[in-house]
């Protein structure tokens, strides 16, 4: 089994756990999410703040694209990371699967902690769906697809307005061009809408 060293967490961690003073960082705490895994390869982590410690999770498989790629989370209590488990997967049918890519960890107002994520052959093709879990990460729904021509987050997590409407930093990508915009839906994750950008020409994600 090879070592996997998880750095992308591991960095998320690290600041959350960081105290500043006078432009210096203390380190109170360093380490690996794990050291061995079901799986060779992981990427796109994501981290959020539970009511009992930290929930981090990524995607992981045989490598990025592969159909058994799968999302994986672990979280983070007394000190200890638990082992990795499976939370979900691109599965269709018993003959169709797709890989899972860039899980989005957000925690709403009632601490229900919401796990964005896409399912697909290509960020071409892909789908936005999320899931919900109401006791820090330890079961969640089944997967829930978010409305046709809306993706919810890309990769970088949203931002609660005034309002309590939940923002989504969102692009897409065609053989023809990559735009980014924004998405927007209130905390039961319904009214969905897109708004869109002036890209000025530009190719970006």
């Amino acid at each position: 089994m090879k070592k996997i060293s998880f750095l992308l967490v591991i960095i998320s961690f690290l600041i959350s756990s960081c105290q500043y003073k006078k432009g210096k960082v203390n380190i109170l705490n360093e380490g690996f999410i794990y050291n061995e895994a079901p799986f060779p390869h992981c990427h796109a982590s994501t981290i959020v703040e539970t009511n009992n410690g930290l929930l981090a999770a990524w995607f992981g498989g045989t490598h990025e694209n592969n159909p058994d790629v799968c999302i994986y989370a672990s979280s983070i209590e007394n000190g200890h990371w638990g082992t990795p488990v499976l939370i979900a997967d691109g599965v269709i049918n018993d003959s169709l699967r797709y890989p899972c890519w860039n899980p989005v960890l957000f925690k709403r107002d009632n601490s229900d902690i919401i796990l964005y994520y896409k399912i697909g052959s290509s960020p071409i093709k892909w789908w936005g769906v999320y899931k919900i879990s109401s006791d820090e990460g330890k079961t969640w729904s089944e997967e829930i697809r978010i409305p046709d021509g809306l993706y919810g987050p890309i990769k970088n997590k949203p931002q609660k307005l005034n309002s309590g409407d939940i923002l989504y930093p969102t692009s897409v990508e065609t053989s023809d061009k990559w735009n980014i915009y924004l998405e927007k839906s209130n905390q039961d994750l319904s009214n969905w809408k897109k708004i869109e950008i002036n890209n000025n020409g530009f190719n970006a994600i």
